[in-house]
């Protein structure tokens, strides 16, 4: 486990980044990246040292990120927050209209 943490931890860098360009905002790209490295800490017996682990990190990172947006456009009035309106368009509450 320990060698498992020391490559996801060289990866860290390069997810930040990947994050950042996905979600054009630093605050929303690290809670991306803090959800993508407990996922893999959690899920660390499903990744097999065949292949890549920042290729495995990148596409679950990239899985999260798409079901993060999907869970924002099924209840956008109850999710959208200040400095999410990048991701979708936020409409105000019929309501609280001028």
């Amino acid at each position: 486990m320990s060698r498992f943490l020391d490559q996801v931890e060289e990866c860290v860098p390069a997810l930040r980044r990947y994050a950042r360009a996905l979600t054009h905002n630093s605050d929303i790209a690290d809670d991306l990246v803090q959800d993508c490295l407990e996922r893999a800490i959690r899920k660390s017996g499903l990744w097999r040292p065949t292949g890549s682990l920042q290729a495995w990190l990148f596409k679950m990172l990239l899985n999260i990120h798409r079901n993060n947006l999907r869970q924002r456009r099924r209840a956008p009035d109850a999710r959208c927050r200040a400095g999410d309106q990048h991701l979708l368009a936020c409409e105000p509450h019929p309501l609280l209209r001028s």
